[in-house]
């Protein structure tokens, strides 16, 4: 198959085809899609959570503690109201990731062992 077929696949997925359809329409897996839309699309997946647990952890962690628990009249109260839990997140307690180390202070040790910004 050629590239360009490839390609040719994912656009009509990014065009709203449902990859299951694509899939049974042109004779290809779930298991091809996945991995040619990892070669060419640059990105993972979409509806493949578990290829990044340690975001989906975090995601499920945000929306369960803090935007389930509020109501947002507009994006400034939003940014007010996830600040102060981005921020405990980030330097309250440790995290078993981290080998117990809070995410801050995992961050300051990559940084001086001369890892890249992590971004936190």
């Amino acid at each position: 198959m050629t590239d360009e077929r490839i390609i040719g696949f994912l656009r009509e997925a990014e065009a709203g085809v449902a990859v299951k359809d694509l899939c049974r329409k042109h004779g290809f897996s779930d298991a091809s899609y996945s991995l040619w839309r990892s070669k060419f699309g640059g990105m993972s997946v979409p509806g493949k959570p578990n290829q990044n647990a340690c975001i989906e952890s975090f995601s499920g962690r945000l929306r369960h503690e803090c935007l389930n628990e509020n109501w947002f009249a507009n994006l400034l109260h939003t940014r007010a109201v996830i600040k102060p839990w981005r921020r405990e997140h980030n330097e309250g307690g440790p995290k078993k990731v981290f080998g117990g180390l809070t995410p801050a202070a995992y961050a300051k040790r990559m940084a001086e062992i001369g890892y890249p910004n992590p971004g936190l």
